[in-house]
């Protein structure tokens, strides 16, 4: 069991300040060396202020840094100077178990990560966040409890307590009932959703309805800035850090930082993952959107534009190809002249950063004078430093909830795919878990670094000293500096050798 002060700082944790935190978090690690370390030591080893030390201690009821160690120092005495946590493994969520694990073991690692996991809601639960919960729910006419699959169990578990305790409460297993039941609410009521990831689509749509309705929503999930946070009046967030609890998380945060990189809504738009390389997802795109009475123009310069047509001629896809030098860029202009010449063609298609020599075609020019003619326009990018497995597709929910249907394929079938995935994070068939957690890493190594700006400018300043080294040995760059690339630079063969 723990001892007093280490229940005391978990229970008033979600109410201190960031540096506060800080130096709860070493306490709490150190607790047995603390009796041991003037407060300018501790101060210094947790990298925060004395005054900030203080405040915390204050914050929590005590009168001072003396108070606190005094009662440390009786409470360690009682439970023999040893805390019994110590030693004792650090277990994922979900109850991960391997091969050496005895079946005897089992019981106590569950209830060891049971503890764990209740530990790190009460540093996350503060009192004020449950007081508004009990005073909401207390006041109610009516509670609606919002779940979908393995949430079910949290949400029948929460609707007998609250219906033992008389309170008016009701949960439709099915997802419309959800919808319609979260429609007809009124600022009287309150809604509660309960989805472990916070992106449970179905979940999340009643919780909106419900906010929609005028009703007080709460959330209970383990992730702060999920997407039904934004609809949470009241937020219960049942764990600080995130744990690997399945490949259905990990995916469903890409897709909504996938969104948040190329600046987009979420309710208009969508990111669907695709199981293989960059060619995977570009010919799932024109397999899956084009219809058999559409026709698509091709731009290409390299290889992977010339790729796209082998892509259309092996699908039956009907198509042109507007083809150009690989040093050259497409030139909007003429695009625009095809596209007036022949009003059969509904799609045009093309790389952006084009891998065979590193040329940036201009999408911007390009992509404006489609959306004059009014047809819609596809491209293929890259570089978020993640490993090959998967690729992304960012799309228009209405013109991929139109390609219903289309698909020529079944494993790259993109609308069946995005529309597992909105389930719970899931994919259709066998996900690629390892190349999954290493892109999660590389998004997350990619806002470290400061944002695609940032990464942008220091591949162009790698690229600009490359390209300057290179000039000095009288190698010179394939492409015009117009139009190079700052991720991929292709250069002559040295004419002397």
């Amino acid at each position: 069991m723990k001892n007093n002060i280490t229940t005391l700082i978990e229970s008033g944790y979600a109410n201190l300040r960031k540096s506060e935190k800080q130096a709860a978090d070493y306490i709490l690690e150190h607790l047995e060396q603390i009796p041991d370390l003037p407060i300018d030591r501790l101060a210094k080893e947790a990298q925060v202020s004395q005054p900030t030390v203080l405040r915390m201690l204050k914050a929590l009821g005590y009168k001072g840094y003396r108070d606190f160690r005094y009662r440390l120092v009786a409470e360690l005495a009682k439970s023999g100077k040893r805390s019994e946590d110590a030693g004792q493994p650090r277990l994922m969520y979900g109850y991960t178990l391997d091969k050496k694990t005895g079946l005897e073991e089992i019981p106590v690692n569950i209830t060891m990560t049971t503890e764990r996991m209740l530990e790190e809601t009460l540093k996350n639960f503060p009192g004020k966040t449950y007081k508004r919960v009990v005073e909401a729910l207390r006041n109610a006419r009516i509670i609606d409890i919002y779940s979908v699959e393995n949430s079910e169990v949290v949400a029948v578990d929460l609707l007998t307590k609250l219906l033992y305790l008389g309170l008016p409460c009701r949960h439709f297993t099915d997802c419309y009932l959800q919808r319609i039941a979260a429609g007809q609410l009124t600022e009287r009521d309150v809604a509660v959703g309960i989805p472990y990831s916070g992106e449970s689509k179905d979940t999340v749509d009643a919780v909106r309805a419900a906010k929609r309705s005028g009703a007080c929503t709460v959330a209970v999930t383990n992730f702060k800035d999920s997407t039904i946070a934004k609809y949470a009046d009241i937020l219960i967030c049942t764990s600080q850090d995130q744990h690997f609890y399945g490949n259905a998380i990990f995916t469903q945060e890409i897709r909504k930082g996938l969104l948040k990189l190329a600046h987009v809504s979420e309710d208009e738009y969508t990111a669907v993952l695709m199981q293989g390389s960059g060619t995977f997802g570009v010919e799932s795109v024109l397999t899956s959107v084009i219809g058999s009475g559409d026709e698509l123009l091709i731009c290409a310069n390299g290889a992977y534009g010339e790729r796209m047509a082998d892509i259309a001629g092996h699908a039956g896809i009907k198509h042109q190809v507007y083809n150009e030098h690989y040093n050259k860029v497409p030139n909007a202009q003429k695009i625009g002249e095809m596209l007036d010449a022949d009003p059969a063609i509904t799609h045009v298609s093309m790389v952006h950063s084009e891998t065979t020599s590193g040329i940036l075609n201009d999408i911007e020019a390009v992509g404006k004078v489609v959306k004059e003619k009014g047809r819609v326009f596809s491209s293929a990018n890259k570089c978020i430093q993640g490993v090959p497995g998967f690729s992304f597709i960012i799309a228009r929910r209405d013109l991929l909830e139109a390609s219903a249907g289309k698909a020529r394929s079944l494993s790259l079938d993109l609308y069946d795919q995005w529309k597992t995935m909105e389930v719970d994070g899931k994919w259709r068939f066998t996900s690629p878990t390892h190349v999954v957690l290493a892109f999660a890493q590389a998004m997350k190594e990619l806002e470290e670094e400061g944002g695609i700006e940032a990464r942008s400018r220091r591949y162009t300043e790698n690229n600009r000293l490359l390209i300057e080294k290179m000039a000095e040995m009288g190698i010179r760059p394939y492409i015009d500096s117009t139009h190079q690339g700052p991720i991929i630079t292709t250069f002559f063969y040295p004419e002397e050798c």
